[in-house]
């Protein structure tokens, strides 16, 4: 059973399903794509293609699954994320990986060549620790769908939040999609 289709590089489309399985699909031919010692076990949550051609796979328990240069490599919370338990993933335009779950916003930097993550959570203002979508926003922004608190967006140059006023007293449920 299919979770996620997802577009990558050169028109090849990623698809994810519930048992861990990553397939490609390049010209008509599906491939399936095989993680080597990484075998995924959990649902495939979602799937992005970072500028430097990475794969990012986010999983339902699991962490987050990247495969680039170095071949598969595994990020969970022994690595830095919030949460194991990702619902939503999100590659951005300067190569940073972004990632919503139960723990809140997760995302990525290089430090002195390795990749760490840094956690925001209601401590640092994000409105609700449950984020369920994510989205490139107006500039380089980051679109925000969350369980309980409707939408909002942060601001990675101010590190900040933007709470827009019409979700001040959000009571219509969750936010599962962004455009």
């Amino acid at each position: 059973e299919a979770t996620v289709v997802s577009a990558g590089l050169n028109n090849t489309i990623y698809v994810g399903t519930k048992s861990g399985k990553l397939f490609s699909v390049f010209k008509g031919k599906t491939e399936l794509i095989l993680p080597g010692k990484f075998a995924i076990n959990t649902s495939i949550s979602g799937i992005c293609c970072g500028s430097d051609s990475t794969i990012w796979v986010a999983t339902l328990g699991d962490g987050i699954y990247g495969f680039g240069n170095k071949g598969w490599e595994h990020f969970s919370i022994k690595n830095g994320l919030g949460d194991d338990y990702i619902y939503t993933i999100l590659c951005d335009s300067i190569g940073r990986v972004w990632a919503g779950s139960d723990g809140g916003l997760s995302y990525s930097s290089i430090k002195n060549s390795v990749l760490e993550f840094t956690n925001l959570d209601a401590s640092a203002g994000l409105p609700d620790n449950i984020i369920l979508k994510l989205a490139r926003g107006p500039g380089n922004s980051i679109g925000i769908g969350m369980q309980e608190k409707g939408f909002c967006f942060y601001l990675p140059d101010d590190k900040s939040f933007l709470y827009p006023d019409a979700f001040q007293n959000w009571e219509h449920g969750a936010v599962t999609s962004l455009i």
